[in-house]
């Protein structure tokens, strides 16, 4: 059997009633899944400048790839892009 964790996230009220209301249960593990390994994917690629700019709202998740477009892979990995 594969190994698999579990991943607490506090939500707001809002966050967990949409979840609710659009995510059907039996598909909020498969997508949260799919989320952190593309998430992953990228910061493997780019570097910690991609957490980086989500938490600090600089851009949206769908907007990731377009603001790193400009950004080299070096410059990503050690930062100073």
């Amino acid at each position: 059997m594969d190994y698999r964790n579990r991943v607490h996230v506090d939500l707001t009220e809002d966050q967990r009633n949409k979840l609710q209301d659009l995510v059907p249960w039996g598909l909020r593990s498969q997508l949260l899944s799919v989320v952190i390994e593309d998430l992953l994917n990228l910061v493997e690629t780019h570097g910690v400048q991609v957490i980086a700019l989500l938490i600090t709202k600089k851009v949206k998740p769908r907007e990731v790839l377009s603001t790193l477009r400009g950004i080299t892979q070096e410059e990503a990995k050690d930062g100073t892009g």
